[in-house]
């Protein structure tokens, strides 16, 4: 369940239809069920069942469900806004502000929150620069060795292009959650019968 998400996310040669919004929607019920039925376990038999052990933390709980969440929207909203560009979720995580933080050491090792808003302006500028590829490659310091961030992704075949433009349709996305359900409620029943068969 949890590769299904982190592929939506990160996988750059993973189509559309197989990066679906409703294998999303089943790790956000799986996840939710899965809760649920420790939560009640916990009420019916506290000396078997706890939450704290028996469940993640609350706070990556959260974080699953909010990556969930923000996937399934994302790409409602991409779909309306951006029809023609392709739709490269990887491009919504935290990298640039990884690679934006690799340039600022590169200026200041050990940099304050005042020194970094001095920087700001000097960052956007080289960030344009290596944007435009307008610079020559002398390195002169090594604080980033070993970071690598592609700004285009050219490593990407134009088949590859064409199957990132085809985002799917929201009463598509729609009928995905809707059929993705099925599993974690079948789950939940299985469950449910274990429970009865502990009480009997």
């Amino acid at each position: 369940i949890l590769g299904e998400l982190f592929d939506a996310w990160m996988n750059r040669s993973m189509p559309h239809i197989e990066r679906r919004p409703g294998s999303l929607a089943q790790t956000l019920y799986c996840f939710t069920i899965w809760r649920h039925n420790i939560v009640a376990a916990e009420h019916r038999f506290p000396d078997l069942f706890q939450k704290q052990s028996s469940f993640l933390a609350d706070t990556s709980f959260n974080i699953l469900m909010r990556l969930c969440d923000q996937f399934i929207l994302l790409t409602l909203t991409h779909l309306q806004y951006y029809p023609a560009i392709p739709f490269m979720p990887w491009h919504h995580g935290t990298h640039f502000l990884e690679h934006f933080f690799g340039i600022a050491r590169c200026f200041i090792a050990d940099f304050t929150f005042g020194q970094f808003i001095e920087m700001y302006r000097h960052l956007l500028i080289r960030q344009r620069i290596l944007s435009s590829d307008q610079y020559s490659t002398k390195r002169e310091k090594d604080s980033n060795n070993g970071y690598c961030f592609d700004f285009v992704d050219s490593g990407l075949q134009p088949r590859e292009f064409a199957a990132l433009k085809a985002v799917p349709r929201p009463v598509t996305v729609c009928l995905w959650s809707k059929l993705s359900i099925d599993r974690p409620v079948d789950l939940n029943l299985k469950w449910d019968d274990k429970i009865i068969d502990l009480v009997d």
